[in-house]
């Protein structure tokens, strides 16, 4: 970590969690809605894109969360403490 709260890009590659991102929506009916990343506003649920999760379990574009975290270790959401470090 680096003395102004931003991580280095060894940290982020190495303790952000992701996963594949192959869900489609959230909810059922006339209450379904596109799950999109708030850094860039885009939507979340593409086909063959990588999602990084936070500690808090938000979720977001790993290219996205990275450079973020790169500026500040938060959530943009939920504002907590984006990446422990074990």
């Amino acid at each position: 970590m680096l003395g102004d709260g931003r991580l280095s890009e060894e940290v982020v590659s190495k303790y952000l969690k992701t996963r594949n991102g192959n869900h489609k929506f959230v909810g059922k009916g006339k209450y379904e809605k596109r799950k999109i990343c708030v850094v860039c506003q885009d939507n979340l649920c593409q086909e063959n894109l990588t999602i990084g999760v936070l500690h808090c379990g938000h979720e977001f574009h790993a290219c996205c969360i990275k450079k973020w975290l790169k500026r500040k270790n938060i959530c943009p959401l939920y504002k907590a403490i984006g990446i422990f470090r074990r």
